[in-house]
């Protein structure tokens, strides 16, 4: 009884092996410079809106401080505490982030809503008032985002009482710097958290 006899595979067999083989290498190569650029994207986007956490940490550490004001007399005497807030511990709140006072700003505004209101507010960065700009130094807005008749139809809990609101506009430079991303999202882009908190100090402050 005589065996099988084993039959060589066919030339053509093996090129369209060979083929397949080389035809998936090329797609890989395609495929993995967008997966990589889109993990890279995950990844600046995770470090934005951790930034963009701290920011808004900030925001509530400072206004809740300026809550708690026994009389609100002397604006000027408030604002300069407000101000030294933004200082790194254990002088001021600010373990976040780095403030740069030629783009960065913080906005303290105390509204006044006994009557027809009234609100005070004070800009860090003084005359530059960075917060109407981008980071590109272009005018983008006329107003913080908080103004009076916004706050007088929002109201407080006591007529008596006012509010006090706490901006805060930080300049984020981009980790990884990502030419695709950095094409269509300014590099710095700006970051804009507020807080606001009711402020009953603003009774003992003559109308």
């Amino acid at each position: 009884m005589s065996g099988l006899i084993k039959q060589p595979a066919p030339a053509s067999s093996h090129r369209q092996l060979r083929a397949g083989r080389a035809q998936s290498f090329i797609e890989l190569a395609l495929v993995l410079p967008v997966l990589f650029i889109i993990l890279l994207g995950v990844v600046e986007i995770a470090i934005f809106i951790g930034r963009y956490l701290d920011v808004l940490d900030l925001t509530r550490e400072v206004a809740r401080q300026a809550a708690r004001e026994e009389r609100f007399l002397s604006p000027s005497t408030f604002f300069s505490e407000t101000d030294s807030y933004l200082a790194e511990p254990p002088n001021g709140l600010n373990s976040y982030i780095t403030m740069n006072a030629s783009t960065d700003d913080m906005v303290v505004s105390v509204f006044d809503l006994r009557g027809s209101g009234e609100r005070i507010m004070h800009v860090w960065s003084g005359a530059n008032e960075n917060y109407k700009k981008d980071c590109q130094g272009n005018v983008v807005r006329a107003e913080p985002h908080f103004t009076l008749s916004e706050v007088m139809a929002i109201g407080s809990p006591d007529v008596n009482e006012g509010m006090v609101a706490v901006e805060i506009f930080y300049c984020h430079q981009l980790v990884l710097n990502i030419p695709l991303i950095t094409s269509f999202i300014p590099n710095p882009v700006q970051i804009h958290a507020y807080t606001i908190f009711p402020f009953p100090a603003i009774k003992y402050r003559s109308p």
